[in-house]
């Protein structure tokens, strides 16, 4: 007989994958913008040649939209989101401005949890990854549902690419025990320090009471 509790594994999924994220965000807290970048654009590189495979994956188990325009969507991230980053300052100093004596300095919020939709699970997964690596953040996601087999492997080729590339381990992870509340575990760590969400409308009242600064974003919408 299989006494486990579900919901209890994922809630202690949860807490390891928070506590680990928030120590491997202090490592990465050591890492130049330089060094950043150069995992943002290897993990991105890893990460095309298996476009076509994660976007055949994500129609097959979610019925959504069709594999020609997934692999554009895959391909579009890993080329054209590193690309746009290039050069942009996240972390350290961003500005000076000597006449006023005064500088910017961009500091990493720490570790983000991260929701993405059934209509574009990888893409979102692979977006949501690169800018909290470029901004020197850590990141969970809490795969959706009904996409979790696409988006494991996903994030599963990321984290080899991303690790090879420098990136210490830890710093990117998922819930693979996904359930209610092992996602509002994620939420309400002490260690999450923002929540990044796009569609998944029903959770955004569990996000807004969380605590955390929300960032949310409809299915469909602009970045």
């Amino acid at each position: 007989m299989n006494m486990m509790d579900f919901d209890l594994v994922s809630i202690q999924e949860a807490r390891i994958l928070a506590e680990n994220a928030a120590g491997a965000q202090r490592k990465m807290a050591e890492l130049s913008q330089e060094a950043l970048d150069r995992i943002v654009e290897g993990t991105a590189a890893g990460l095309r040649t298996h476009a076509r495979e994660l976007a055949a994956l994500s129609v097959e188990e979610t019925d959504i939209g069709n594999r020609e325009d997934k692999e554009l969507k895959n391909r579009f991230v890993c080329e054209e989101v590193p690309r746009a980053l290039h050069g942009v300052k996240c972390v350290g100093v961003i500005a000076k401005d000597p006449r006023a004596r005064t500088m910017e300095v961009g500091v990493p919020r720490g570790a983000v949890v991260a929701l993405c939709p059934v209509t574009s699970p990888v893409s979102t997964a692979i977006y949501k990854t690169l800018i909290a690596i470029k901004s020197g953040n850590s990141i969970i996601v809490s795969p959706h549902p009904r996409a979790k087999r696409a988006m494991t492997r996903a994030l599963d080729y990321l984290i080899s690419a991303a690790e090879d590339s420098g990136l210490p381990p830890g710093a990117v992870s998922y819930l693979s025990n996904v359930s209610y509340p092992g996602t509002r575990e994620l939420m309400y760590h002490d260690a999450a320090s923002l929540i990044l969400m796009t569609g998944v409308p029903s959770l955004l009242p569990l996000a807004e009471t969380s605590g955390k600064p929300v960032l949310y974003g409809g299915t469909g919408g602009g970045p």
